[in-house]
């Protein structure tokens, strides 16, 4: 009896390998709601008030001060100037004033509204949401991301100055 069971085991199939890792998106059952939580929770309650300020302040004349202690001191505007009020505007669907005002601000608005979007996914899917392998980047593709942000960000600056922004 005890042989025809053994017999029986040995006669079991392989199990089927294991499907696939998600090529551009993997979704991992988390070993923890904590985990699950830590992994997405942050990210919307920080940038969710971000959109939400953005709706709900004023375009234009958005402050009787300004914020800006460098353009304060100088009377020029700083690097980051006019990304509140194009934010605004973007939040308003308002494309063309933001594009006039702060044309970065719209690669960055998108980004950050690409960074909500999967973070509430990961918490309304109730997985941890994950990069795959093809949109993992690697020491160079960091390289380029963060140096052309930095080119980007000055560019928008000197545009700001020779059209004469505030």
């Amino acid at each position: 009896m005890a042989l025809e069971i053994q017999a029986s085991r040995d006669r079991v199939p392989p199990l089927p390998p294991a499907p696939p890792a998600g090529r551009w998106v993997r979704l991992e059952k988390p070993a923890s709601r904590r985990a699950w939580l830590n992994a997405h929770l942050p990210w919307v309650l920080l940038l969710t008030p971000v959109f939400v300020f953005a709706r709900l302040i004023p375009v234009s004349g958005a402050f009787p001060f300004t914020m800006c202690a460098f353009r304060t001191l100088t009377g020029r505007p700083c690097l980051f100037c006019g990304y509140t009020r194009a934010f605004a505007a973007l939040a308003r669907s308002e494309w063309r004033l933001a594009a006039t005002q702060c044309p970065a601000a719209l690669p960055l608005f998108a980004g950050l509204a690409g960074l909500l979007a999967w973070h509430a996914l990961g918490l309304l899917s109730g997985r941890i949401v994950r990069l795959g392998p093809a949109l993992r980047p690697g020491r160079a593709a960091w390289t380029l991301l963060l140096g052309g942000g930095g080119l980007l960000i000055l560019a928008n600056w000197i545009y700001r100055l020779a059209a004469g922004l505030q």
